[in-house]
């Protein structure tokens, strides 16, 4: 019985880290959007597997930072605007609860805006970490 167990095991943790080498259907995608030619890499070298990953673990981050990024800047010139819009606007409310409602949404828009820049400052960080991992690949398989 335990040497069953066991080799039941083993077959299935050989199993485990070969499927762990390939690459998902949406990771091949990815290279091919990225032009890399990942088939060719690996052929050349096993090893580019480790990097491969890394190249996809930053392009992800790259892609949700610069999404998170446009989203909170959008939500950010609405809400500007619309605080902007509120002040503007007359006979709307008495004069204080138009001001603070107003000022408080063009300042919280104004902070939107600026944690967008940053999340897109890192956005731009992570792009160019990606590009480095790329630049360091054995295109020529020399």
């Amino acid at each position: 019985m335990p040497q069953k167990f066991i080799t039941v095991t083993l077959v299935l943790l050989t199993y485990i880290s070969l499927s762990a080498q390939e690459f998902t259907e949406p990771e091949k995608e990815r290279f091919i959007e990225l032009e890399i030619d990942y088939a060719k890499l690996l052929n050349t070298d096993p090893d580019y597997g480790a990097d491969l990953r890394k190249v996809l673990e930053q392009d992800r981050k790259y892609r949700t930072n610069k999404t998170v990024g446009m989203v909170i800047g959008g939500v950010g010139v609405v809400t500007t605007a619309g605080g902007l819009l509120f002040l503007a606007t007359r006979n709307r409310g008495n004069g204080l609860s138009k001001t603070i409602i107003g000022r408080g949404m063009t300042a919280l828009g104004a902070v939107e805006l600026g944690f967008s820049m940053s999340i897109l400052s890192f956005s731009k960080k992570k792009k160019k970490e990606r590009d480095q991992i790329l630049s360091e690949f054995d295109w020529e398989g020399d």
